[in-house]
């Protein structure tokens, strides 16, 4: 996560930021890996490939966004803990959903951020532009 966007959260709520964690690079391999294994993607173009293969969606996260309830229309079973990759899977840091969704306009900044949001089933991506477009991929059920 980066500093700053912790520092304005705190500064604007008077409250500690969310725990979170930020993955080493060993743990950033693996869920390359892994990812690359499940969804058949090259582990050094897995960025490329996911954009290949995403279902666009018509839902703009810039006002009123619900991460929940975009989960469970879009039929994705969804774990407690998410990981949040702000570079290709190379910066990656893992949250608590809720806290993440409670907060995601503190978090993700329009016209900066383009992230890619999973669990540890990997069974889902949900990749969020900079511009507020919403696509995704699931693993099995036709999507790949």
């Amino acid at each position: 996560m980066e500093k700053f966007k912790i520092e304005l959260f705190e500064k604007e709520y008077k409250n500690a930021f969310p725990e979170f964690e930020e993955l080493n690079v060993s743990e950033c391999q693996n869920l390359i890996d892994s990812i690359s294994e499940l969804y058949n993607f090259e582990k050094d173009k897995i960025s490329s490939n996911l954009i290949n293969v995403l279902n666009y969606t018509k839902i703009d996260v810039n006002e009123n966004f619900d991460l929940i309830f975009t989960l469970n229309s879009l039929g994705i079973l969804h774990s407690e803990y998410i990981f949040i990759d702000w570079y290709d899977f190379k910066r990656i840091d893992r949250m608590k959903l809720l806290d993440f969704a409670k907060h995601f306009h503190d978090i993700w900044y329009p016209i900066a951020d383009d992230i890619n949001i999973f669990d540890s089933t990997l069974k889902w991506i949900l990749f969020i532009r900079h511009d507020g477009i919403l696509a995704y991929v699931k693993h099995g059920n036709g999507s790949n």
